[in-house]
Formats: structure tokens, C-alpha cells, sequence
């Protein structure tokens, strides 16, 4: 069963144009932008499964193999489906796709879709907090170099 099929066999059709265009298409766009936390987060749960012996080991190792295989390659190496409306979806589908059901379906096994969502976030905004503070922690070099060339300029006020 090919992935779009086994995502959308409970439903009778597409998602309407104007949900594609206007929701999922500018979410898939800015997908690039969350692709190696989501790989971060898919490996982290597949570890998790492994450790937990939720999963086989040769499961565990095919999907990992494949995940890593992904992230070498890169967010231009995968084509995103729009009718899958995010990244996090199509993921899982390549998984499904390359490894088969038996063996990529198992990485969605106890995985809650909102507890991804707020981990993916929390990253997201911890990779940002940590750039701000390298790049105040460079002004700030940068400030005092300056400051230790003028030690003897006098400015006034």
C-alpha cells in the first residue's frame, strides 16, 4: 500500500484546494527550517522504542539507518507531499515508503502527535534563545576589544 493511500484511506477525498494553498502549502514551505529537529526528535523516538523493547532491534536499526540516510541527504533530497499537510507526516510516510509498513509503521507506536509538536517548538525556540546569546555574547567581545584599543580615549558625558 503505497503511503498517500494508507494516509488517506479513511477519507473519500483530498483536502479542499483552499486548505492546500492557504494552510499547508505555506507550512510546508518553512519546513525547512524545522527538518533536522524533526529528524532529532524521529531518531529519539525510535531510540526510545528500541530501549523500551517496544520494537526489534533490526527495526529499530532499519529505521534509524534510513533516518540517518535522510539527514545526510539533506531536506532538498525528499519531496514533500502537500495532501500530507506537514513535514512531521511526510517523514513518516518516506519511512513507510522505503522500509515498508511492517517495518516504518512502527516508528508512529506510542508517539503522542502534540507532545511532538511541543518538543519540535521547544527546540525551535531553544536553537533561537542560544543564536541570540552567541550573538550577544560577540557584541559583547567585540565592545570590550574595542573598549581595551580606547582605555586612554577620553569621551565626554
Amino acid at each position: 500500500m503505497s503511503a498517500d493511500k494508507a494516509y488517506n484511506a479513511r477519507l473519500s477525498q483530498s483536502p479542499a484546494n483552499a486548505i492546500t494553498e492557504f494552510y499547508v502549502k505555506p507550512r510546508l514551505a518553512e519546513a525547512k527550517k524545522i527538518f533536522h529537529i524533526n529528524l532529532i526528535l524521529l531518531k529519539a523516538h525510535a531510540v526510545m522504542l528500541l530501549e523500551t523493547g517496544i520494537i526489534k532491534k533490526e527495526f529499530a536499526r532499519a529505521i534509524l539507518k534510513e533516518l540517518l540516510r535522510i539527514d545526510e541527504a539533506g531536506f532538498e533530497s525528499i519531496t514533500l507531499n502537500p495532501e500530507l499537510n506537514d513535514l512531521y507526516l511526510n517523514l513518516n510516510m518516506i519511512l513507510i515508503d522505503r522500509l515498508g509498513e511492517d517495518v516504518g509503521g512502527w516508528l508512529h507506536i506510542a508517539m503522542s502527535r502534540n507532545d511532538f509538536d511541543l518538543t519540535e517548538t521547544r527546540l525551535q525556540c531553544r536553537e533561537l534563545i542560544n543564536a541570540s546569546v552567541k550573538s550577544l555574547l560577540e557584541l559583547m567581545n567585540s565592545l570590550l576589544e574595542l573598549s581595551r584599543k580606547h582605555i586612554e580615549t577620553v569621551m565626554p558625558g
